[in-house]
């Protein structure tokens, strides 16, 4: 991230916002605990249940680390689904 900021894109691309590297907020937030949300079932695809399994282990060992694991709300993703799948394929070129 801090490569893609000091590129400073702004100076080429007016739409992007001018916001300059901060070492001191980076610091900062590596020493806190992250917040994750984590999904396991949206209601529309289920996975398949070794991924199932490996995203469980993994619930527990990022609550294990110290850090906050959300459930992610799905209720959007059957509607957001059914928009794809009636989109004009000819509209995507």
């Amino acid at each position: 991230m801090k490569l893609v900021i000091n590129a400073q894109s702004w100076i080429l691309d007016p739409r992007v916002t001018p916001l300059p590297w901060r070492q001191e907020m980076y610091e900062n937030i590596q020493n806190r605990p992250l917040t994750i949300g984590i999904l396991i079932d949206d209601g529309v695809v289920k996975v398949h249940p070794p991924i199932e399994r490996a995203l469980r282990e993994l619930e527990v060992l990022l609550r294990n680390a110290g850090h906050e694991l959300v459930q992610w709300d799905p209720s959007g993703h059957r509607e957001c689904i059914e928009i794809m799948v009636s989109f004009p394929s000819y509209l995507l070129r």
